[in-house]
């Protein structure tokens, strides 16, 4: 902690996107800065650097990710989040130079009262290979205690037309060669989730 305000945060991670070095010692640095001036506006950024040679040797990735928050009401959030990722020999489809990935995301977070509260989240994402992709997702979620919430959420995505990237149907009935038809794919897919989420704190350690 700087001050009241700001907080700084540095580190250094197992390989990339890995919770462990799997065949090489490559380490992924971090830095994080959070700036919260008053109770109604927070801005955080992100950098992630590293390395991922258990996919392709040598490649080398970095990231930079932004959450803007901020408290209109008491009731009533808003958020704004960016990122932007690089890729450097990557080898994706045969390529060895650089690439990017940009994703942008809005949150509209509002509650009723202490029990009653909804979401609407929309993203959109620039992906290597796919084009643009986009979802949107509507949550209500319900506390009958206080430490218990109850969450029903409707999602749906897109992707642009001929990236078929989310999967339909698994292996099929079998044909009249003797195999299998194989998996559909689409270039939409809708979601229904129920969730049950319990809150709890652990008690302070002892000396």
């Amino acid at each position: 902690a700087v001050n009241d305000t700001l907080t700084v945060t540095a580190g250094i991670n197992n390989g990339w996107n890995y919770t462990s070095n799997l065949t090489n010692g490559s380490k992924t640095g971090e830095f994080n800065a959070t700036w919260t001036p008053n109770k109604i506006v927070s801005l955080s950024l992100t950098g992630y650097y590293g390395k991922d040679d258990e996919l392709y040797d040598g490649q080398e990735l970095s990231l930079i990710d932004f959450v803007g928050t901020y408290n209109v009401t008491s009731a009533l959030t808003l958020v704004l989040n960016t990122d932007f990722k690089q890729t450097s020999g990557n080898g994706f489809s045969g390529i060895d130079g650089t690439t990017h990935t940009n994703g942008y995301a809005g949150y509209v977070n509002y509650s009723f009262n202490d029990r009653w509260r909804v979401s609407i989240r929309g993203e959109y994402l620039d992906y290597l290979g796919y084009g643009h992709v986009s979802e949107g997702t509507l949550t209500a979620a319900y506390s009958p205690a206080k430490n218990f919430e109850i969450r029903g959420e409707v999602r749906y995505d897109a992707a642009q037309q001929g990236a078929d990237i989310f999967l339909r149907s698994l292996t099929g009935s079998p044909d009249t060669l003797g195999g299998y038809t194989a998996p559909t794919f689409a270039n939409n897919n809708l979601e229904f989730a129920l969730q049950g989420v319990y809150h709890f704190s652990l008690p302070p350690a002892s000396n």
